[in-house]
């Protein structure tokens, strides 16, 4: 949420420049970057997604 509201990251990239999130192993990112089990609840690519709608 920082990255996205105070640095105004727009992209899954921004975020991983702004912070550590995804940038390690990467499951964070989406449903289909996740090879662990069990699964992510939440996505950085969901966060992304629903931060960019509701601030337009």
């Amino acid at each position: 949420m920082y990255a996205i509201e105070e640095k105004d990251a727009k992209t899954i990239k921004d975020i991983g420049n702004i912070t550590d999130a995804g940038t390690v192993c990467g499951c964070c990112k989406s449903s289909q970057d996740d090879f662990k089990t069990p699964n992510m609840e939440l996505y950085i690519k969901q966060i992304l997604e629903k931060c960019v709608i509701k601030c337009q």
